[in-house]
């Protein structure tokens, strides 16, 4: 199944941004965004029609990503982390 899943990801994106927002948190480095964008482009085949379709492991890492940033900033500073959904 492929599709933009902006409803299941979209509460781990909010929390990231909050701490981010926040100070809490901080999102890698521009080098590192870019690296990962230009490899997901080309483990994609190039950014066509379909490119912000996530299939099941695109979603995956998105969660992942999110949750990560949410769980890192709560370690350092305190506050609650997220879980992911069991299926992830």
């Amino acid at each position: 199944m492929v599709g933009i899943q902006s409803f299941v990801h979209g509460k781990y994106a909010a929390a990231a941004l909050a701490r981010i927002w926040s100070g809490e948190a901080t999102l890698p480095s521009p080098q590192t965004l870019w690296r990962q964008f230009w490899q997901t482009v080309d483990q994609r085949g190039g950014l066509g029609k379909g490119f912000n379709w996530l299939n099941a492991e695109g979603q995956r890492q998105a969660l992942l990503f999110f949750a990560s940033l949410v769980n890192e900033a709560a370690m350092r500073h305190g506050g609650a982390t997220i879980e992911l959904p069991p299926d992830v």
